[in-house]
């Protein structure tokens, strides 16, 4: 493919490598050569152990894996070692030979991190992805099989989480970002109801209503953030269930944010259930300070129904 260029003479800054099926990267040495190289994409490649054991790419910020097998334990972090400069990480359905348990990121200069679908099924064997990124300022993650873990150093400098998954133990996810100033978040019912956190910085918040019990979520991060300014409900996904059986409580203690800080809400998705009603009453009763308040239904005249809903709430 590269084989017999004269790749050092090249001033390549962004590079795209994409296999239909996949095999073996074995142009390891030739990207070493390209010393000017800002962008990598690798698609549908099996990362061997010893990749990165190379002269290190210290002009590389951003490198995107998707759909990349990867051979031992080592495989990632060798690779990651070499890249001093690296700013924004991107893995989309990773997975891995028998052999290989766990996968480790810690790049103590990464800001951005994206983890999709990740780690996936490979051989009836399910590796794990342990993160320690202690300067990130942007994460997204989706993670269906409670294989990601973040290591117990706060990230201070996070700015932006989208977390969407659907384990029951998020304590660990939960604490590693609560200096985040803007948070969407898709979770079951979970020990975040057990879970002593403050999200002193968060001004925005984006909750999904396709899980079960979305509201108890909702609770408990509104009870723990007294400066939150943007409140967003939205049903992102169309795989949640939901049981009529299951009853929105009032709280016991109104957020402080009510009081102080919260100026919009607005609601995607609005169904009008009589659960749905009592949630939105609330919100409306209690946030003296609300200066726009949007409600946007699943029906095909939102102007009309919107006018309809506000008017019910008075």
């Amino acid at each position: 493919m590269l084989r017999g260029y004269p790749l050092a003479k090249l001033q390549v800054r962004e590079l795209n490598l994409i296999s239909i099926n996949p095999v073996a990267l074995q142009i390891k040495k030739g990207i070493y050569q390209l010393q000017k190289l800002v962008i990598l994409r690798i698609e549908c490649f099996s990362l061997e152990e010893g990749y990165g054991n190379q002269i290190p790419l210290q002009s590389l910020k951003v490198l995107q894996l998707r759909c990349v097998t990867y051979s031992s334990d080592e495989a990632l972090s060798n690779l990651l070692s070499s890249l001093p400069s690296l700013q924004d990480l991107y893995l989309d359905r990773c997975s891995s030979v028998k052999n290989t348990k766990t996968l480790s990121i810690a790049v103590p200069c990464l800001q951005r991190l994206t983890v999709l679908r990740c780690p996936d099924y490979c051989e009836s064997h399910l590796m794990k992805l342990n993160v320690t990124a202690p300067s990130l300022k942007f994460l997204n993650v989706e993670d269906h099989w409670r294989n990601v873990s973040f290591s117990e150093e706060k990230m201070e400098e996070l700015i932006e989480a989208d977390i969407n998954v659907s384990y029951i133990d998020t304590e660990k996810l939960l604490r590693a970002i609560v200096s985040v100033k803007r948070l969407s978040l898709c979770l079951i019912t979970s020990k975040i109801m057990r879970v002593n956190l403050l999200f002193n910085q968060l001004v925005y918040l984006e909750i999904c209503t396709c899980q079960q019990e979305w509201w108890n979520v909702l609770e408990k991060v509104l009870l723990s953030s007294s400066k939150l300014c943007i409140l967003k409900l939205h049903q992102k996904h169309i795989f949640g269930t939901t049981d009529p059986t299951v009853r929105w409580k009032e709280p016991s203690s109104v957020p402080v944010c009510f009081a102080s800080h919260l100026e919009t809400f607005e609601w995607r998705g609005y169904e009008g259930t009589e659960e749905e009603k009592k949630l939105a009453s609330y919100i409306l009763r209690k946030a003296g300070r609300l200066k726009t308040v949007t409600f946007y239904p699943l029906i095909s005249h939102p102007d009309i129904r919107t006018r309809r809903i506000l008017k019910s709430h008075e």
